[in-house]
């Protein structure tokens, strides 16, 4: 993988708000390491107002998958948009997305990096294992390491929200916040889980 890239896509076309908030670290980290470079993120409709207000977004593209850039036609349009605008590195971010590989690749991006769910690896120049049972934040930053950019999971509401009421912002952070402590809780419940599955085991192997 070459040093530096000048147009980047980071495409997460599953999330919601309080996905776009665990997504916030990993974009960060990119600008930092490359911040001359163009960041584009490829979002579905609902978030797009949201990531327009993102400081570390240059564009926000959206993909209606499930409207109208649905089924195949809606595939291949895309791709050519996304080929026009000559992207030379694309991050796959949805956890578990073919599409989105399969889509970086019909749109000629010539380094494409993201984890090895559902086995896209083989869609992509790099890729790693994939790791359900980590924390989002850290789950989008082992992807940004693919491409040379560090992160720290710091998270971080970004500004005011063009068109919406103060209480509709915070009604928001709420919202996200809630979320990142069901993920915390859940986490917390299969480390236990973890915990107990080894526990028994070294118990059962003492005892017979």
């Amino acid at each position: 993988m070459r040093g530096g890239f000048e147009r980047i896509l980071a495409m997460q076309t599953g999330g919601w708000i309080g996905d776009m908030v665990l997504l916030t670290p990993a974009l960060r980290a990119l600008k930092r390491r490359y911040p001359r470079s163009h960041l584009a993120l490829l979002v579905n409709p609902l978030v797009e107002r949201l990531m327009m207000r993102n400081p570390y977004v240059d564009e926000v593209i959206v993909y209606d998958k499930r409207g109208k850039d649905r089924g195949l036609k809606g595939f291949i349009e895309m791709a050519a948009r996304l080929r026009k605008r000559r992207f030379d590195l694309a991050l796959i971010l949805h956890p578990n997305s073919v599409r989105s590989a399969l889509l970086a690749l019909a749109a000629g991006v010539p380094e494409r990096v993201g984890s090895n769910a559902s086995m896209r690896g083989l869609l992509l120049t790099r890729s790693i294992p994939d790791e359900k049972w980590i924390h989002e934040v850290e789950r989008y930053l082992r992807v940004t390491r693919l491409a040379g950019a560090e992160g720290e999971g710091r998270l971080e509401f970004w500004a005011r929200l063009k068109g919406y009421s103060q209480d509709r912002i915070e009604a928001l952070k709420l919202r996200a916040r809630d979320y990142i402590e069901r993920l915390k809780e859940r986490e917390m419940r299969q480390e236990l889980r973890a915990k107990y599955r080894s526990i028994s085991t070294a118990v059962r192997a003492y005892v017979y």
